[in-house]
């Protein structure tokens, strides 16, 4: 792989198998030529220097991986893209009034004024250690089954036809 420029392109094409080598030929290749909006502060904001929007990089990237994956499938591939993916992206970054393109101009480019970050507080010591927001399941107490296990018994039991204890000595004292 070579090293990325400044722009975080190659210097040259890596062969990936994609369609695009790079987020810029991506946007530049397909994006622009295909999404014709008529541009102005009433209906749709661009900025040609996109890629100086931290937001517009972050959607672009994901739409980019999107369509690379989802061109794969030729029956409805590139129709899931543009309904679950690039609309509502395009629509986001386009918006006249939220978008990122906001303080920019299509015609005189990028504007210098910036939009402030989203305002965060940290949250208090020990908020995050609650079992609601982690990622990994709990690890099961000793002598306990964990939820796998306890679904693997059910469908045991489903199908020894519901019996409790089939297959136990119990079952062979009934029998």
């Amino acid at each position: 792989m070579s090293e990325p420029t400044t722009a975080g392109t190659p210097e040259h094409p890596v062969d990936s198998g994609f369609t695009f080598q790079s987020l810029e030929d991506f946007v530049s290749g397909y994006i622009a030529p295909v999404i014709q909006r008529r541009i102005n502060r009433s209906t749709a904001m661009w900025c040609p220097s996109w890629w100086m929007h931290p937001e517009a990089v972050a959607r672009f990237s994901v739409l980019w991986r999107a369509f690379e994956y989802l061109k794969l499938d030729a029956a409805i591939g590139l129709s899931t893209w543009w309904i679950h993916h690039a609309d509502p992206h395009i629509r986001a970054l386009m918006h006249p009034d939220l978008g990122p393109f906001v303080l920019c101009d299509a015609r005189e480019g990028h504007s210098d004024r910036n939009l402030p970050p989203l305002p965060v507080e940290l949250a208090p010591p020990g908020f995050w250690s609650n079992p609601v927001f982690t990622v990994q399941p709990p690890e099961p107490d000793d002598g306990e089954n964990t939820d796998a296990e306890n679904r693997d018994a059910d469908e045991t039991d489903a199908e020894n036809g519901g019996e409790e204890g089939h297959g136990s000595s119990e079952s062979a004292v009934r029998g």
